[in-house]
């Protein structure tokens, strides 16, 4: 049942039990202990049902001899430890969450550098979202335009075009997102009304991610998550890029406020002397 085989005789034709290892590494290091040890107890490797899908397995394991030590066969028990297995992951990534969260507070209660906190934030997201580009937004109100602050994992040919370094609001998803302030997820930017998707093709991008950054309850900029492959966020990971856009959100308003501050320093010293 656990192999997904309907009748013992179905499995009875399988070769070998390598067949159900998913990785060749995880296969090599199970066969170099069992061999070694003669037994081998609690080991884990995502394993492979007849119909090709994943679970992750706990393996115990021994070896059989005859009278003369030889060995003549294996005895394995296999548990499906797939529901722990992702509780614990899941756990995991929350403890990354929190401490990208804290990291990012910390380094805006401690810097009024903009770009500082904002390559700081970056690098926290790449850390825990994996194989994934970022681009990060400010809003110009005169000219009614997002300008591109900060990217990562892009090609230079790529964040120099004129689209991606600066977009008139209301155009294309980035555009949008501003106007309606809520995050939006786009599985297949090249089957999408995204008017840039030419763009998007040539870079190799298939799906993004539209974060608004919020400040006070007004946009102030938008975080683009964007990937080579079909996103397959949960909800929690949506509420994590949401959290990282308000914190965002705040080093942007707090960041002019501290440049407004600076700015009248000056023009009073000026008009003092």
């Amino acid at each position: 049942d656990i192999l997904g085989f309907s009748k013992r005789e179905e499995l009875l034709e399988i070769d070998s039990v390598t067949e159900f290892f998913n990785h060749d590494d995880d296969l090599y290091q199970f066969q170099k202990k069992l061999s070694r040890d003669g037994f081998l107890t609690g080991f884990e490797a995502p394993l492979l049902r007849k119909d090709g899908s994943v679970f992750y397995g706990l393996l115990t394991a021994n070896v059989t001899l005859d009278v003369v030590g030889q060995i003549t066969g294996y005895v394995f028990i296999i548990r499906d430890v797939s529901k722990r297995k992702k509780a614990q992951e899941q756990i995991e990534w929350r403890n990354k969450w929190l401490a990208t969260l804290n990291a990012t507070s910390m380094a805006i209660g401690s810097s009024l550098d903009l770009n500082e906190i904002v390559h700081n934030t970056i690098e926290k997201i790449s850390g825990i979202l994996d194989s994934v580009s970022i681009r990060v937004y400010l809003l110009d109100k005169k000219r009614q335009t997002l300008d591109l602050l900060a990217s990562k994992g892009l090609s230079s040919r790529f964040v120099e075009k004129r689209s991606i370094k600066t977009r008139k609001i209301g155009r294309g998803f980035l555009g949008k997102s501003l106007i309606t302030s809520k995050t939006k997820v786009v599985c297949d930017l090249g089957n999408s009304e995204e008017p840039y998707g030419d763009l998007f093709a040539e870079e190799g991008i298939q799906s993004a991610i539209y974060v608004p950054l919020v400040s006070k309850g007004e946009p102030v900029g938008v975080v683009v998550i964007s990937s080579r492959s079909t996103f397959d966020f949960s909800d929690d990971y949506l509420e994590f890029l949401s959290a990282i856009g308000n914190q965002i959100g705040v080093a942007i308003e707090k960041a002019g406020l501290y440049e407004n501050l600076k700015n009248a320093y000056q023009e009073l010293k000026e008009a003092q002397e």
